[in-house]
């Protein structure tokens, strides 16, 4: 895979490696943020009382970008 994108992603399979690494970093890393962003909401909407409170708690959720 790494050779494949020689030549397009970067110049060298080193490089290459590199920005899928910072690739794989950020995906893990935003990753956490939105398993906690959906269990909170599903959390929420667990919590609720009635429709209109899951309507509110699904309404409220802040997803990361």
């Amino acid at each position: 895979m790494l050779v494949a994108e020689i030549g397009i992603t970067e110049a060298t399979t080193t490089e290459v490696a590199r920005v899928l690494n910072a690739s794989f970093t950020a995906r893990q890393t935003i990753g956490v943020v939105i398993e906690a962003t959906r269990l909170g909401t599903k959390k929420a909407i667990d919590a609720a009382a009635d429709a209109e409170a899951v309507i509110w708690a699904a309404s409220v959720v802040n997803w990361p970008s």
